[in-house]
Parts: C-alpha cells; sequence; structure tokens
C-alpha cells in the first residue's frame, strides 16, 4: 500500500520506519510537512536505508493536496496541532483510511466529532496503539485469557517519568497522556473498565508530584494505576496477580520494548516486528479494491 505521512507524533517513528524499508510492500510516497515538530520525522526518513526499490517521496503543501494525489492508499496521522486536526476530519470525510495515533491532547471534543465522520462514512479510522502487537504484551493478554494465572484478582501499573528531580512535577498534559495509553492497555487486557477514580497528590498549577487512578467495573478485578516523576530514565511495570500466579510486564530502563516475565520464563517485544504486525492489520481492514483512489484512475 502506498502511503502519505500527516503527523508530527514521535510515537509513529517504527511506522515510518517500516514504511521506509517497504515492509511487506507498504511504502511511504508522499509527504505534508505540516508543523516545525514533522522536520524530526522528515530527518528520519533521510537516515534510514530504503531496503526495496527506491521511490521518490513527494513533499506536499497542504492537507488539501491529498484529496487529490492519485498515488495515496492511506494516509499516517497523528498530532494535535489544530491544522492537524482539521485535516484530518477531512481527510476522513473525504473517505481515505487513516493509521492514527491517539493523542490525549487531541481533546475528546475531537475524537467525537471524528467518531461521527466515521460512522456516517463508513471510513476505516485504525488507531496506532503499541501494546496491541507487541508480542510480550500478547504473550500476556493470552496467558490471562487461557486462565494459566488462574482468577485475576488485581493490577497495578506504575509508570515513572524521568525529570530533573523527583521533586519536578509532571504537568498535567504529561499525565493524561500517559494514561491514555496505559488505560487502553488495561481495557485490552482485562475488559470494559467503565469506573474511574482519580487522586491527585501536591498539585499545583505547574502540575503533580503524584497521580494515581482506580479503574473498575462490573465483574473486573480493580486496577490501580499510578505516575510520578523520577531523577532517572522513564519506565513502566504492570503486575498482574492471579490466584494460580503474578506475571509482570514493563519496559526495559534501556529500552522501549515491552517485557513480560512468568513463572522464569521471558519474553520480549520488538518494535520492527510490532510495525510490521501493526501494518498488516491495518491492510487487512481495506476491503480489496476499497482504497483512496486505484490504480486505474
Amino acid at each position: 500500500m502506498r502511503f502519505a505521512l500527516y503527523c508530527d507524533d514521535p510515537s509513529v517513528n517504527p511506522v515510518v520506519d517500516a514504511l521506509n524499508a517497504q515492509v511487506d510492500e507498504n511504502q511511504l510516497t508522499h509527504v505534508v510537512p505540516v508543523t516545525p515538530r514533522s522536520d524530526s520525522l522528515l530527518r528520519q526518513l533521510q537516515s534510514v536505508p530504503i531496503e526495496g526499490p527506491v521511490t521518490a517521496l513527494r513533499h506536499l503543501e497542504h492537507w488539501e493536496d491529498l484529496l487529490v494525489v492519485k498515488e495515496i492508499d492511506a494516509v499516517l496521522v497523528g498530532g494535535s496541532d489544530p491544522a492537524i486536526l482539521e485535516g484530518v476530519k477531512q481527510l476522513a470525510a473525504a473517505g481515505i483510511p487513516l493509521l492514527f495515533a491517539p493523542q490525549a491532547a487531541q481533546g475528546s471534543t475531537f475524537v467525537y466529532e471524528l467518531s461521527l465522520i466515521r460512522d456516517d462514512n463508513h471510513v476505516v479510522l485504525f488507531p496506532l496503539l503499541w501494546h496491541r502487537f507487541d508480542v510480550a504484551a500478547n504473550h500476556l493478554r493470552n496467558t490471562i485469557r487461557k486462565g494459566q494465572l488462574g482468577a485475576v484478582q488485581f493490577l497495578q501499573l506504575q509508570r515513572s517519568l524521568a525529570r530533573p528531580s523527583a521533586s519536578t512535577p509532571i504537568s498535567q498534559a504529561d499525565v493524561d497522556a500517559e494514561l491514555l495509553r496505559d488505560a487502553d492497555l488495561l481495557r485490552w487486557l482485562i475488559g470494559d473498565y467503565d469506573q474511574v477514580t482519580g487522586l491527585r497528590t501536591a498539585a499545583t498549577t505547574e502540575g503533580v508530584l503524584m497521580q494515581s487512578v482506580v479503574l473498575a467495573g462490573r465483574s473486573l478485578p480493580q486496577a490501580n494505576w499510578s505516575i510520578a516523576p523520577v531523577d532517572g530514565p522513564n519506565e513502566v511495570k504492570l503486575i498482574v496477580r492471579g490466584d494460580l500466579g503474578i506475571a509482570e510486564l514493563r519496559h526495559d530502563a534501556t529500552s522501549q520494548n515491552w517485557i513480560c516475565e512468568l513463572n522464569g520464563q521471558r519474553v520480549q517485544g520488538d518494535e520492527r516486528a510490532a510495525a510490521r504486525d501493526l501494518l498488516a492489520a491495518f491492510t487487512a481492514t481495506i476491503p480489496k479494491g476499497g482504497t483512496h483512489i486505484s490504480d486505474s484512475e
């Protein structure tokens, strides 16, 4: 498939790498440098070696240009700049399949409007959530679903964000950004948590020193989430306690790969493999001949 890039969210970097390497015949053909933050993604494109036949990458000035280009099957989108949000809605309204990186900063109003557009136009809107395609996270999910931990009693997810010191507050925007991804991880692992209780500690206009959230739902085990600043690297650790055992899912301190440990067994994920699987899952949702513009046009 032929992709365009309309994004300034660095979380999409592994997908950009996969497209630039033309993994499974997926390739990046067009890019719209919509904000100054897009420059880092463009620099990445220049630094990653292309493995397949060289395809000239065309730079477009505006999202409107994406509506008339024939050599595009889908668009990789993400970011919270108002120009990006408006362009994403218009691209969805035009029926273009979107691989979409969600952010808390995009706001509930934007998400609601985009969901209405999706329902009205039956457009493919695929969320880019890494844990859903990570080998280690999927190993934990399968372990839970097969009952190998027994009945899950409790989950505890602790996230530490690197700051100059452990007494440097975390902005509420950063808290929300991490909670969005982690809440989806917990719901994806366990079920539809629909009750949320939050507690902020040492809250000021600059942020919080700790925030904790309790997730609950009918017939679901309680899940506790917390975030705090740390004088060190970013870390995240999820403990899942069942009546037959305990599993741990974490990010290694020196990498962004998930690691699952259970009964002495260690399974480690890989961003490149996750990007390949994500692209495969996305392209599988698009009916044959149902891309934006066919080759014959």
